[in-house]
């Protein structure tokens, strides 16, 4: 009896589980998406969002977090896109996940200076990305 409400359960949950990953794979319309299923700083975020988010958090220095920010900006940027506002969405996001996943490490969270290094090395990044889309010359 209990598997059989399980499984009503979660086939019931299953249709709007499908719906939620569909949207989320279209990209970002704006700074909607807050908070993937394992960690709840990426809960509704799109995949490229949740692999970004999770590199800022383990290792915001890393040239494959420069790498992986340049390529989502690529992918994803529009015209008139608040990249400052997507950038800070991004840190919170990255700050909500590592309290999330590190409460033993002792690393809950950013410190307002690893904050400030990591939001300029953003949008150094994004100047560069966002002014080789404007100018497909250049």
């Amino acid at each position: 009896m209990r598997n059989t409400l399980a499984i009503i359960i979660f086939l019931t949950l299953l249709p709007g589980a499908q719906i939620v990953a569909q949207e989320s794979k279209t990209g970002p319309s704006s700074l909607k998406m807050r908070g993937g299923m394992s960690n709840p700083a990426t809960k509704g975020a799109s995949q490229d969002m949740q692999k970004l988010v999770a590199l800022c958090a383990r290792d915001p220095e890393s040239q494959l977090f420069d790498r992986e920010w340049a390529k989502y900006l690529q992918e994803y940027y529009r015209d008139g896109m608040n990249v400052d506002g997507l950038i800070e969405d991004v840190i919170q996001r990255a700050d909500d996940y590592r309290m999330n996943s590190h409460q033993a490490s002792g690393n809950l969270t950013m410190s307002a200076a690893e904050k400030r290094s990591i939001r300029r090395n953003m949008k150094s990044t994004a100047q560069t990305v966002v002014g080789k889309k404007k100018d497909p010359a250049g």
